[in-house]
């Protein structure tokens, strides 16, 4: 019962996403992102997209259902329920929201809030094209496995960052999207 364990582990380390948490200073852009928990049989996998190339910010990289929080949001689940029904077209109805990770300071200037949410298997797509270029889901026993991250350093905004990227199949997953991903795992 791999789904409804990672459920009940999940249960007792998120916190309510219906409260935004404080914010670490104005330069940092509050967003919240879906992490989508899909059940396939008894296994879970995570729905990821990949966003338009010609997006101002991260294009082509794939990441979370997500984005900034309007003023019209009441909480992080508002926002990242929001965005996923925008980008993908999933109807609200096939969204049930757990909780939220501890958000983290993308080097980026955004201050990313988690969302931990399960999507019903059966949903459809309906993807906003302008932003989302592809949605693919990944099997979480892949993100399991410690082998498949890599640490890597890159030189931006006049200083090293580190990161960790994940290959699956032809995707590249890398940033803020794999360092979620990665604590994600350690949290099951």
């Amino acid at each position: 019962m791999e789904f409804d364990r990672l459920l009940k582990v999940l249960a007792d380390k998120l916190v309510p996403a219906d409260v935004f948490p404080e914010f670490p200073h104005e330069k940092y852009r509050p967003s919240a992102v879906l992490i989508p928990l899909v059940r396939r049989n008894d296994t879970v996998n995570i729905l990821l997209t990949k966003r338009n190339e010609n997006l101002q910010h991260h294009p082509g990289q794939v990441c979370f259902p997500g984005g900034k929080v309007d003023s019209v949001d009441f909480s992080p689940a508002e926002t990242a329920m929001r965005e996923c029904m925008e980008e993908l077209g999933i109807e609200k109805d096939k969204i049930k929201i757990h909780g939220m990770m501890k958000p983290i300071k993308v080097p980026t200037g955004f201050f990313l809030i988690p969302v931990v949410g399960e999507i019903e298997p059966d949903y459809k797509l309906k993807l906003q094209h302008d932003e989302v270029e592809l949605a693919f889901e990944i099997s979480f026993s892949h993100l399991k496995n410690a082998e498949n991250y890599v640490a890597q350093k890159i030189f931006y905004l006049g200083r090293n960052h580190r990161f960790l990227e994940i290959k699956h199949e032809s995707h590249y997953i890398w940033g803020a999207t794999a360092k979620i991903l990665r604590k994600l795992s350690k949290l099951a």
